[in-house]
C-alpha cells in the first residue's frame, strides 16, 4: 500500500482512497477488499460500517483526458508537412 485518502463527504456514501501496488486491476480490487474487512473487524471506531465494493477507476494516463493539461505548454510549431 502507498497511500490512503478518505473522503467522508462524497455522495451517496463515503469513499476511501486506498493507492497501491498491484499486477492487475482484479488483485488491486482483492487486495483492497481483504484491508478493508480487516479494518472493519478490527477496529471499534468503524461498528456499524460496512463495505459495499472494491472497485479500481479507469483514468487516462497522465498528461491526457481530465487529469492532463488543457492546451500544451509549449508554443506552437511553424513546422508543416507539405
Amino acid at each position: 500500500m502507498e497511500h490512503v485518502t478518505a473522503h467522508p463527504h462524497a455522495v451517496p456514501d463515503p469513499v476511501l482512497g486506498v493507492f497501491l501496488v498491484a499486477e492487475s486491476l482484479t488483485e488491486a480490487e482483492a487486495m483492497t477488499t481483504v484491508l478493508c474487512r480487516r479494518l472493519l473487524n478490527s477496529h471499534t471506531g468503524l461498528s456499524g460500517w460496512g463495505l459495499r465494493r472494491a472497485q479500481v477507476p479507469l483514468l487516462a494516463p497522465l498528461g491526457h483526458g481530465p487529469l492532463g493539461p488543457p492546451e500544451s505548454s509549449s508554443p506552437p510549431s511553424d513546422l508543416r508537412r507539405e
